[in-house]
């Protein structure tokens, strides 16, 4: 069977002891293995893998190891099932990657390839990424954030995310011990990311602003101050407070010591942009980094200085946000026949 493992602890927790024998450093070996991708990925592979081994057991072959043949065979339940392209060269990248664990010979052989072309040709649709969450619209979503704890706690993390432009996963990491406070603002220390496995971490000043709307730090130690964390993560769940009174900050709620997800971060963007009016199913939590990587585009401002807080390692992988903030800019017609204020 696949060696996936839904093991919700941090890796950089993990203490390999010396083994003694044949089966110490086996394990030493599989939790090296496991390391070498990031829980989101991990968990995203069991998922997949799962419903691809539920299917082959429910039409009687083997999962791993896999026949092209059968591989065709899943391909096109699949498509039968409305997925979208994207999905399905998900699904056979995960099923070659259950193999290479396994030291499996690859099903993916060139049959494979050509009916995945076949496919992409046929039932092909673009790419459908989130709305980002331009200054704007940045500006209309804080305009309508109450001043409760949930509203402090929600305020802090939207400009806290887009300021950095954090992943999902980045935001909810983020410790109380990430933050340096210094005069000119607070210096974000990321310390693992997607693209950053090995942890080298990346380092993201946010200033202090004279806009007192959209001013990050002042949100974040706003949310500190309120919420009374003084260890841990800094964005958390929020209950009712069970004092008669006001808890900290006058408010009649109080922060509990769980984490929130990068669901949960999906889920508050996507709140709060209905109640700013703005079309809500189009926009998740990734668009507040691309929001800020959009707009900044837009603005002119130097690719490699985006780079910098974004963590993109190349500028190929930054052009898609680029494009989009520019898209009228380096427009040729508008370029030829100038644009109507």
């Amino acid at each position: 069977m696949c060696r996936f493992t839904d093991d919700k602890r941090d890796e950089s927790e993990k203490i390999v002891q010396q083994p003694a024998d044949s089966e110490g450093i086996e394990t030493r070996l599989k939790t090296y293995s496991e390391a070498a991708l990031s829980l989101n990925t991990r968990q995203a592979y069991w998922a997949d893998f799962g419903r691809f081994t539920m299917w082959a057991n429910e039409n009687g072959v083997d999962n791993i190891p896999a026949s092209p043949e059968t591989l065709c065979r899943w391909i096109d339940h699949l498509v039968s099932e409305k997925k979208r392209i994207t999905t399905i060269r998900r699904s056979v990248a995960v099923i070659r990657a259950a193999h290479r664990l396994e030291d499996r010979p690859d099903p993916c052989t060139k049959l494979v390839k050509h009916v995945l072309l076949g496919v992409a040709r046929t039932i092909g649709s673009p790419t459908r990424q989130a709305e980002p969450l331009t200054l704007p619209k940045l500006r209309q979503v804080i305009s309508i954030i109450p001043n409760d704890l949930r509203g402090v706690r929600n305020r802090a993390l939207v400009l806290l995310g887009w300021f950095a432009a954090l992943r999902r996963s980045e935001l909810v990491a983020v410790r109380l011990e990430d933050l340096e406070h210094c005069h000119e603002g607070i210096i974000l220390t990321v310390r693992r990311s997607k693209t950053d496995q090995e942890g080298r971490g990346r380092r993201i000043a946010i200033p202090v602003v004279d806009d007192s709307d959209l001013n990050a730090v002042a949100a974040v130690n706003e949310w500190i101050i309120s919420s009374d964390i003084k260890t841990g993560f800094l964005f958390r769940s929020i209950g009712k407070s069970d004092a008669e009174t006001p808890t900290q900050g006058n408010f009649f709620e109080k922060t509990k010591p769980r984490a929130l997800t990068p669901r949960s971060v999906a889920l508050i963007v996507q709140r709060l942009a209905k109640l700013a009016g703005l079309p809500w199913q189009k926009y998740s939590g990734h668009s507040l980094r691309s929001g800020f990587a959009t707009t900044c585009a837009a603005a002119a401002v130097p690719t490699i200085d985006i780079q910098k807080v974004t963590g993109h390692k190349t500028a190929a992988q930054l052009a898609v946000y680029v494009r989009e903030g520019n898209i009228w800019t380096n427009c040729p017609a508008v370029q030829l026949l100038g644009r109507k204020a």
